[in-house]
């Protein structure tokens, strides 16, 4: 009895097994359940390509579980896994690291990740928009203009977001990959 009760709350917390019950696909429709009572709802034929990443011991269960739930739909990703905790993917690299201390394996998993997130043809995405310029000054303007950032990031609206500000960099389809730009000024 006591065996049963440990494999069920195990089972609970499997972070694999968690993302098998939140995330489905029916036909072209992305279904994450967020909650007992709610979700959210994608339309998978607005993407162009899926991309995955990660970092962390339980990435390569999650990432298998998303190339399970995700199949051909997923471009292709890239994660860094604690040395040991390696599975076999069919579309995602994975990097072994350190964990929790990076060391220098998990420094060039984070540049794989950060190139694989940095490059756009223009047409990324369900909206014509390849970017957009946020800066120290994003919250105040947009709060002197009546909009909630925090509301628009829950809902993932930052394209509707930025448009308002004016922010949005729209470059229409280039047929190349432009490279995007990210500035971080500390003082």
């Amino acid at each position: 009895m006591a065996k049963t009760r440990f494999s069920k709350a195990v089972s609970a917390v499997d972070p694999a097994q968690r993302l098998k019950e939140m995330i489905h696909i029916e036909e072209d429709r992305l279904l994450i359940k967020t909650d007992e009572n709610s979700g959210k709802i994608f339309r998978l034929d607005a993407f162009k390509r899926i991309y995955l990443i990660g970092a962390g011991k339980a990435s390569a269960s999650m990432a298998q579980a998303i190339e399970e739930i995700f199949g051909d739909r997923m471009a292709r990703g890239v994660i860094a896994t604690k040395y040991g905790h390696v599975l076999p993917l069919q579309r995602t690299e994975m990097i072994e690291a350190g964990h929790p201390i990076p060391d220098q394996k998990g420094y060039e998993g984070a540049k794989k990740i950060q190139n694989l997130l940095s490059g756009t043809d223009g047409t990324d995405g369900p909206t014509d928009a390849s970017g957009a310029v946020a800066d120290h000054t994003t919250v105040s303007r947009a709060r002197s203009m009546g909009l909630d950032p925090k509301a628009y990031l829950e809902n993932n609206d930052a394209s509707p977001f930025f448009q308002r500000l004016g922010d949005l960099l729209i470059t229409g389809p280039t047929h190349t990959n432009v490279m995007d730009i990210r500035i971080l000024l500390v003082d």
